[in-house]
């Protein structure tokens, strides 16, 4: 490859990055789902204090 590359560095760590993708992919994957499963418990917790909120006016204003 490093006549594709121009340098026996860079051949040799595009080799190396390749042998580890799939390590580094499934980390990527793991981290991604975290904080996947981190936003979706944000979301919850707003819509659940939006609807506190909207609830609390409510009996506010009938008062």
């Amino acid at each position: 490859m490093k006549e594709h590359w121009g340098s026996g560095a860079v051949a040799g760590a595009m080799e190396d990055f390749v042998d580890n993708w799939d390590d580094y992919r499934t980390k990527l994957i793991e981290s991604i789902e975290s904080v996947g499963k981190l936003v979706t418990g944000s979301k919850k917790a707003f819509e659940d204090l939006d609807e506190k909120l909207a609830k609390t006016g409510k009996k506010q204003q009938k008062k």
